[in-house]
């Protein structure tokens, strides 16, 4: 109860020193073990020198990153997703969070534990939100562009008042998490866009076995397999092979999965359990079985 007061508390009187000494001691455990005692120095030196605003923007991607020269960051992303027939979704995500590099190669690379302190994801008048959790982040520093999972950002050179759009990052506060859905959204999200995409359409049987691969291969499989909850390492592509068997009403009824990458049940267990949340079209009378051999790339959210 105590470390919830204190939690509001810091927000509503904006301190971020404040914030910065428990995010180190409370709010970022280390999930990569730090044995390096020289680090701490090296750790400010890092934060120095990739500190400041920065931005990437691209088809499907346009987020903004203010990272602050304590390990704080404040990030404002906005996605846009293609569904099957030429549907378009989008979505946006504000965060704050804590950058602790714990492992940092040649003063450029480093591999940092980041712990999210607070995350409001907003789907028009819909919101999710989540506190407190942590990621692996690998950040590259080179020719003054910074990679934060393989993703490039460049420095921001217009006006900072007009980096962030007018009352951004008081969404987070201002949007009661009480009132929003808990959890994180976005892969049931993209599954519910791609299951409803076909719910209206009159598919011919003979096209029927066609579209269900089709939306294994260009939908499901990169869109939600990649964002399963697991010990996956982000950005990091995995082999599998799927025997998807859908039943006549067009969910799935079994999966076996074989990888040469996720080698233990364990690991393979929470890709079981997104594929037997699938739907797919069907006549109502005909049952189907998909093999998909490919890969995927574990993302960052």
């Amino acid at each position: 109860m105590l470390l919830g007061v204190l939690i509001i508390l810091v927000f509503s009187l904006g301190k971020i020193d404040v914030l910065t000494r428990y995010a180190d001691s409370i709010f970022a455990p280390r999930v990569y073990e730090d044995t390096n005692d020289g680090l701490e120095e090296q750790r400010q030196q890092y934060y120095d020198m990739i500190a400041g605003f920065w931005v990437h923007e691209s088809d499907f991607l346009y987020d903004k990153i203010e990272l602050k020269d304590n390990g704080i960051i404040w990030q404002h992303s906005k996605m846009t997703f293609l569904f099957p027939y030429n549907v378009y979704g989008n979505i946006e995500r504000v965060s704050t969070s804590y950058l602790m590099p714990v492992k940092i190669d040649n003063d450029r690379s480093a591999v940092s534990n980041q712990r999210v302190i607070r995350e409001t994801w907003i789907k028009e008048n819909i919101c999710y939100g989540r506190n407190f959790y942590d990621l692996l982040t690998n950040t590259d520093y080179r020719n003054d562009t910074l990679f934060v999972e393989g993703i490039s950002y460049i420095r921001y050179e217009g006006e900072i008042e007009n980096f962030f759009e007018e009352g951004v990052l008081d969404l987070v506060d201002d949007i009661k998490l009480r009132r929003c859905t808990f959890g994180f959204p976005l892969q049931d999200w993209l599954r519910e866009n791609i299951s409803n995409s076909f719910d209206a359409r009159d598919i011919p049987f003979d096209a029927l076995k066609f579209e269900q691969e089709e939306l294994v291969k260009k939908f499901y499989v990169p869109y939600c397999l990649g964002r399963t909850e697991s010990a996956m390492t982000v950005g990091k592509s995995y082999n599998v092979e799927l025997e998807i068997v859908i039943s006549p009403d067009g969910t799935v009824s079994s999966c076996k999965v074989r990888s040469s990458d996720l080698l233990s049940t364990v690991s393979r267990r929470p890709v079981v359990n997104e594929v037997m949340r699938w739907r797919f079209p069907t006549d109502g009378e005909h049952g189907n079985v998909i093999k998909y051999k490919g890969s995927f790339i574990k993302k960052q959210f």
